[in-house]
């Protein structure tokens, strides 16, 4: 059955089979229960940092904080994933790009700027890391919501799964 709505959907070229179901519309459910179940041992590891890798005992801290920046990344990344659909939707792969150069040049000039301006620390990276992955999110959201009107996100359930309707 689902190979089926997936075949037509190729078939008629329609964009709209992406989101299209509830096996799909699970998704947003199902990375918070990964996020929630993935929670547990990295913060088991970032505890415990030191009996997994061997790390100079002046840079634990920074070691540390840079992993609790990065896993944060990650999950704040695995849970707003679904905004990436809108530039696929409406077949405008060029702004994905453009956001990703644009992103660079954030990258670069943050890095720099932080290891001008303060002690050099390992975690620099990881805060680098993070507020581009922010940025990213954030313009993720704004393209979905202005951009894409045909991506319905507000409020509508199908059990206990969100779903999008284009």
């Amino acid at each position: 059955m689902f190979a089926r709505s997936i075949r037509e959907g190729i078939t008629a070229s329609n964009p709209g089979w992406l989101l299209s179901g509830w096996q799909i519309a699970c998704r947003k459910t199902a990375n918070g229960i990964l996020t929630a179940i993935l929670l547990i041992p990295c913060s088991i590891f970032i505890v415990f940092l030191e009996r997994f890798i061997s790390v100079p005992a002046h840079l634990v801290l920074d070691v540390k904080i840079l992993f609790a920046l990065v896993f944060a990344g990650f999950f704040i990344t695995l849970l707003t994933s679904l905004f990436n659909v809108a530039v696929f939707v409406e077949n405008k792969l060029y702004l994905n790009a453009q956001h990703s150069a644009e992103g660079s040049v954030i990258r670069l000039v943050m890095t720099l700027m932080l290891f001008k301006l303060f002690p050099a620390k390992i975690a620099f990276v990881g805060a680098t890391t993070l507020v581009l992955q922010l940025y990213d999110i954030a313009w993720k959201y704004h393209y979905s919501g202005d951009s894409c009107p045909k991506c319905v996100t507000a409020g509508r359930k199908a059990g206990r799964c969100y779903y999008f309707s284009l």
